[in-house]
């Protein structure tokens, strides 16, 4: 059984939190969109009964070298337990962007209620959400900023 139609469901209900336009995953199970400034890929795996949702944190490339190091051990501490990632995982791909990764399995805890079945998963989603923006402006962008004005 797909457990797809509840992703659907828990996107449409993350839109009206949100107030951004309607999320929606595709006929292949993914949706691309900017929240909070910072790009995500949401991704449905039948097989897995999982969606994958993947924020794009930006180039460690843009930043000056000195500072890649300061922002990779940030990521590293950050990973630890995932006490700065929700939950999620911090890891680059093959061009140096740093993501942060999130897996929600299916089916959800209360998957008959209407409206409000996904209170407690949008609890779990949104603080998520806020901390790829925060990760992706502070590791990548601006890096070691907080030290440039002492």
């Amino acid at each position: 059984m797909s457990y797809r139609y509840q992703a659907d469901r828990l996107l449409a209900t993350l839109a009206r939190e949100l107030k951004t336009e309607e999320l929606k995953l595709d006929g292949q199970g993914a949706l691309l969109s900017v929240l909070n400034g910072v790009l995500f890929s949401f991704h449905y795996d039948d097989r897995l009964e999982a969606l994958f949702i993947q924020a794009d944190g930006g180039s460690l490339r843009a930043a000056e070298p000195e500072k890649q190091d300061q922002a990779l051990e940030k990521a590293l501490a950050a990973n630890f337990l995932w006490q700065g990632t929700a939950g999620g995982i911090l890891g680059l791909d093959e061009e140096e962007r740093l993501n942060l990764t999130y897996r929600l399995d299916f089916p959800l805890a209360r998957p008959d209620e209407d409206e409000g079945g996904y209170d407690d998963t949008l609890l779990e989603l949104l603080p998520y959400l806020a901390g790829a923006a925060e990760w992706a402006r502070d590791l990548t962008t601006v890096p070691g900023e907080d030290e440039a004005g002492a």
